[in-house]
């Protein structure tokens, strides 16, 4: 039953991927993402934004594919290890999401004083606290004492290759 559902919400994605560098769309019923659901699916590309149902994403359930940015709401209690060798970001929306472990990712971005920021301090992940983090069309800038400075593009369809 669970395998079938993975191939039915990859099947939904797909549809819903209209170039390489588009936003996935996962559908707003989802709860739970099983470990190795997307592991190494060339059709798992962009951005992703997860549901604000789910709770728990397990292990190397993005790990080796072209995600760009991971995008997680405050209901997420757990982010199993992953591995996201082109990702520019993960952006966590909670504080007290637990990560057991990213790698290949550039930035975290989260709540100063959550969770996500002692990680990113012990991994040496670069941090950058949420209310910092600036949108201006489709780029992330950090702001700071000394003005604005670009991060990433929102999407990986921004950047030239």
């Amino acid at each position: 039953m669970k395998r079938l559902l993975t191939i039915l919400l990859l099947l939904t994605m797909l549809f819903n991927i209209s170039t390489a560098g588009a936003s996935v769309l996962l559908p707003a019923q989802l709860t739970e993402i099983e470990e190795e659901a997307f592991y190494g699916s060339d059709a798992l590309a962009g951005l992703v934004e997860i549901p604000a149902g789910v709770s728990v994403i397990g292990a190397d359930a993005f790990s080796n594919t072209a995600l760009f940015a991971l995008c997680l709401p405050e209901g997420v209690s757990r982010l199993g290890a992953q591995t996201l060798p082109q990702a520019a970001y993960v952006r966590l929306n909670g504080s007290n999401t637990q990560l057991a472990g990213l790698s290949g990712v550039r930035y975290l971005i989260a709540p100063a004083g959550s969770q996500g920021e002692s990680y990113a301090q012990q991994s040496g992940l670069d941090f950058v606290a949420a209310s910092a983090v600036e949108t201006s069309g489709q780029f992330l800038y950090r702001e700071d004492d000394n003005g604005l400075t670009l991060l990433s593009a929102v999407d990986a369809s921004l950047v030239e290759e």
